[in-house]
């Protein structure tokens, strides 16, 4: 079966959301389905809206991980959804900690987006327990910038940091090539040597 595209799957997930939630009131009365809807729009991109949408399906309702596969929700999604389910049977914190500490940025996210709705709602509502909740969880999870994780990753090798970083500052920060190796401890020729070995400036001198 060909994968649907984002924007096919967003729609899927919107229905599903509408269907799921249908009937459920929050503590204000309010319809439930304004909560996932508001949590989806904070997405910065196509994976946290329809994970936003369906971020508490599964938890609250009938639909299982199954359901969601067989509807066109692709399995790295599901997964994000299995992440930020919360089994009853786990402490409430060591569950937001679980999340935070998963590498996965989507789930990541949108547990991010969700508290922050819930501080949102707990706060307008006077909700004093929950606030109190929501305001401990988000200080164990913090939203991730994929791009910025992923060089942070690069610079995790001691003996290549000091050229990832001079990139970083170089690409990122737009700062000069000869003040960002300069910055970091290494020459141009070390950096062309490194990121280019096959056309290094040195050769042939």
């Amino acid at each position: 079966m060909t994968e649907l595209s984002f924007q096919e799957q967003i729609e899927i997930a919107l229905d599903i959301a509408m269907k799921a939630h249908r009937g459920q009131r929050d503590l204000d009365g309010n319809p439930v389905i304004l909560h996932p809807l508001a949590v989806a729009l904070k997405g910065r991109n196509p994976q946290e809206i329809i994970v936003g949408l369906l971020h508490d399906v599964v938890e609250d309702t009938d639909y299982t991980f199954d359901d969601l596969l067989a509807a066109g929700i692709s399995s790295h999604l599901v997964d994000s959804l299995r992440r930020l389910t919360h089994n009853k049977d786990v402490d409430y914190f060591d569950y937001v900690r679980g999340i935070a500490s998963s590498g996965d940025f989507t789930a990541i996210n949108v547990k991010c987006h969700d508290l922050e709705n819930n501080l949102e709602r707990g706060r307008a509502g006077d909700h004093f327990r929950q606030v109190a909740k929501h305001t401990a969880a988000s200080k164990l999870i913090h939203p991730v910038d994929e791009e910025d994780a992923a060089w942070d990753s690069l610079m995790d090798d001691p003996d290549e940091a000091p050229f990832w970083r001079a990139k970083f500052d170089f690409w990122k920060h737009h700062m000069p090539i000869e003040e960002a190796t300069a910055a970091h401890g290494v020459t141009i020729d070390q950096y062309m040597q490194f990121f280019h070995p096959d056309n290094n400036p040195s050769e042939g001198r």
